[in-house]
């Protein structure tokens, strides 16, 4: 064995190889970073996913922006924190800015959830 440590084929062989595995691992790296970079600079038109009228969009989005976030906030509150009991829910004076807040937090960390699971699987 240690003749073999000794031979200039084998080490030539073997750097020979290890350059090789070193110019794939710098070419998989350089990729992946690649594919982050244009992840990032991916352009996203809301028009591509929701067919809504040109002159009604941003009336909807409006009452959308107000009334998801707090129908999200009254579940949330009427599960967690009044444990799915309806007399403790009657109860509680929660307003509507509270809800709001809350169903708008929640909502933001599922689209937070959304964009890093899209970011791992992009290909």
């Amino acid at each position: 064995m240690s003749h073999n440590l000794q031979d200039p084929y084998h080490n030539a062989v073997r750097n020979a190889r290890l350059d090789k595995e070193q110019e794939r691992r710098k070419r998989e790296f350089n990729q992946k970073r690649d594919k982050a970079q244009k992840f990032l600079n991916k352009k996203i038109y809301l028009t591509d996913f929701i067919n809504l009228p040109e002159g009604l969009a941003s009336g909807i989005f409006v009452g959308l922006f107000i009334t998801i976030p707090y129908l999200l906030g009254v579940v949330f509150i009427f599960i967690i924190v009044a444990k799915a009991d309806f007399h403790i829910f009657d109860k509680m004076e929660t307003s509507f800015a509270f809800s709001w807040v809350m169903g708008y937090e929640f909502l933001a960390l599922f689209l937070l959830l959304m964009i890093f699971l899209s970011a791992i699987r992009f290909r």
